[in-house]
């Protein structure tokens, strides 16, 4: 038997500017009958962002011939100590005049986090596996804007989070007749979050979760298949609000080898998500003077198919293509909804509501040259978007990468080239983003322990316009442009080495950082 102890630790600190340019939309109903049409103006003038990151983890491990027990423990601290913002405001037409905003806001979460991991093999190829998980998550969240003369919008929250789960799996080796996995878990989540400022309210949200299944799995020479079955129970409570439901899900994944040169693949999975607790308070809070927002505590689990397929080909060893296809089409869907009023926006959420459907398909290139010292990549892709009411919009688009490696002894040089690329970021959001592309270049020397990189990105490129965002509904529509630091030029010079204490140090299995708890407040 052995023992191994390990650690972690990770800090940074930001200081950076970030901001965006919006306009937006508004047709309010008013009461004489007629619509009210107007579009507001906003644009940064100044900004600056401070960020704090820092995690801790420790980590045992203990082996023996018939038992694999891991522990780890995580700190994790991410603070948001500054994302202030100022600006301008103007309308068209001019039903206010142009004003000077200024945006102030703070974030804060820290969390305790454990992760355990316990593997007994057992006589008769038979192994049990029991996967406990806990974590308490604090969050707080302040926001102040005030724009010209008008009441300046105040908001704090602290929402308090603690999770709970367990995952227990039993797996028997059939041996040449394959495997199988009965499994079942257990998750519960609690959060108490208190709003203040503008809005005072108290939320009190309870979520649990139990999946039980099973997986049967077959490898043969040629085939893989995995196929699973099962069900899941979702019972939320907020205050005095209680919903429950369960739902199936099926896995199933197929992987046949035609030759030593192609083989395909197809994965199928079919589950119900239950909406997150942020998603479903009944508090009100206010954005900007024309905008509110809440959640909907009635939402059930959405629906979510999705498939992926892929074919590989491999005409001589220096050479590999493959094709690819991908599609995902949510059912039940929830989205937002714009409500209108006569003088302000609901940003609200609606169940059952259109349908949304995501495909994307491509085909992937690498080669090896000159004994695997040149290894060249490259994909071509296309995604076409099907979003249905509220937001009635079907997009295409088609973007590509190319990447080079050179190694030569300890040495190593890249190159990449990546173009814009669209995509719908969310299926309830209606939000269609562009992003840009970037390309860079890198030269390095490294060993086992030693590594010394030099990094150039977007040299061109001294501006800091970033990703592109763009909604349209019947009373509200938006056109955002980010401003960033992330596509902005770049030089880099990094030097890392790595300590290894004696023989039973696994490298790319260190201690790492872990996730905490999400949080419940309202977004």
């Amino acid at each position: 038997m052995t023992y191994d102890i390990g650690g972690g630790a990770y800090y940074s600190n930001c200081d950076h500017a970030v901001g965006a340019d919006q306009t937006e939309t508004f047709r309010l109903p008013q009461p004489d009958g007629s619509v009210r049409v107007f579009e507001r103006h906003s644009q940064t003038l100044s900004s600056r962002e401070k960020t704090n990151s820092f995690w801790a983890t420790a980590k045992a491990t203990y082996k023996s011939q018939n038992a694999m027990i891991t522990n780890t423990v995580s700190v994790d601290s991410w603070n948001h100590p500054e994302a202030n913002q100022t600006g301008n405001v103007t309308y068209s037409p001019e039903i206010m005049e142009t004003s000077r905003y200024t945006n102030r806001a703070s974030d804060d979460n820290r969390s305790v986090i454990y992760n355990g991991q316990m593997v007994f093999t057992m006589p008769r190829g038979n192994s049990l596996s029991l996967s406990p998980r806990y974590a308490n998550t604090h969050t707080t969240q302040n926001f102040l804007y005030s724009e010209g003369d008008l009441t300046p919008i105040a908001s704090s929250a602290i929402d308090k989070t603690n999770l709970a789960q367990m995952l227990v799996q039993y797996t028997h080796d059939f041996g040449s007749a394959g495997s199988i996995t009965p499994m079942a878990m257990y998750r519960f989540t609690g959060n108490r979050i208190r709003y203040s400022g503008t809005v005072d309210k108290y939320d009190r949200a309870n979520t649990s979760l139990f999946n039980t299944g099973i997986n049967y799995s077959l490898k043969t020479k040629k085939l893989y298949t995995l196929i699973g079955i099962g069900w899941i129970w979702n019972r939320f409570g907020l205050n005095d609000i209680r919903e429950t439901s369960s739902k199936p899900w099926v896995d199933l994944n197929l992987n046949y080898a035609f030759s030593d040169k192609s083989s395909a693949n197809i994965t199928f999975h079919y589950s119900t998500w239950p909406a997150e607790a942020n998603l479903k308070s009944e508090t009100i809070l206010q954005s900007s003077p024309l905008m509110y927002y809440t959640g909907n505590p009635a939402l059930n689990p959405k629906k979510s198919y999705d498939i992926w397929g892929q074919y590989i080909l491999l005409p001589t060893s220096k050479l590999k293509l493959s094709a690819f296809g991908y599609a995902w089409i949510v059912g039940n869907r929830y989205a937002y909804v714009y409500e209108a009023r006569p003088e302000s926006i609901l940003r609200t959420i609606r169940q059952p509501i259109g349908s949304f459907t995501s495909v994307n398909y491509g085909v992937n290139a690498s080669l090896s040259l000159f004994g695997s010292s040149l290894q060249i990549s490259g994909s071509l892709s296309q995604n076409y978007v099907k979003d249905t009411a509220p937001f009635d919009y079907s997009r295409f688009s088609l973007s590509g990468s190319l990447e080079a490696f050179y190694y030569h002894g300890n040495f190593y040089y890249g190159a990449c080239y990546t173009s814009d690329s669209s995509s719908a970021p969310s299926s309830m959001s209606g939000i269609w983003m562009t992003q840009k592309g970037f390309w860079w270049l890198q030269a390095g020397w490294g060993n086992n322990n030693l590594n010394i990189r030099l990094f150039l990105k977007n040299l061109d490129r001294w501006g800091w316009r970033g990703n592109r965002e763009v909604l349209n509904t019947a009373s509200y529509s938006m056109q955002r442009r980010e401003f960033t630091t992330s596509n902005h030029a770049l030089f880099q010079i990094t030097a890392t080495y790595t300590f290894g204490f004696g023989k039973k140090v696994e490298r790319g299995n260190e201690a790492s950082k872990l996730q905490g708890a999400g949080s419940a407040i309202l977004k």
